[in-house]
């Protein structure tokens, strides 16, 4: 029997049961992410996580077949938090927000995801989604998919 679960989650490393958030005045730009609050910045609240090694455990599942994240930025320390996880074999494809700018604070750094998940034997397979930015023109960010190989 096939299973298939949908969940929203936020789960970075190293903090514990709780962190600080960002709140946006765009709700999809909240984040974790410990950057300058920006004009958009509307407050900040205190929110429960857990890493993915811990809800895995927690939660009695066994694998993940796709993990997407898109955290602003957050991506390296969600996929920290599934340390043991990704040593383990047991999520097979993962699916990021990323960019190639060396100045966007809001998404994580393609290069970055890549040497993290090559620890892994994850590969670039896809890039998807992307976002292309005026003025000047410029390629933004993209969701990017990594496959265990």
């Amino acid at each position: 029997m096939t299973v298939l679960s949908l969940l929203l989650l936020t789960v970075p490393h190293n903090f514990g049961n709780c962190c600080k958030i960002q709140l946006q005045s765009d709700s999809q730009t909240h984040s974790l992410n410990n950057i300058e609050l920006s004009e958009n910045s509307i407050n900040t609240e205190i929110i429960s996580v857990k890493t993915i090694d811990d809800f895995l455990l927690s939660s009695k599942i066994d694998n993940i077949d796709l993990l997407k994240i898109d955290t602003e930025g957050y991506e390296l320390q969600v996929l920290k938090g599934a340390e043991q996880s990704l040593k383990n074999n047991k999520i097979k494809l993962i699916l990021a927000e990323s960019t190639i700018q060396s100045d966007d604070k809001f998404h994580t750094n393609l290069n970055t995801l890549n040497r993290y998940l090559e620890n892994y034997n994850f590969k670039i397979t896809a890039i998807y989604d992307q976002v292309i930015w005026r003025n000047p023109t410029r390629l933004s960010y993209f969701n990017v998919l990594f496959s265990k190989q």
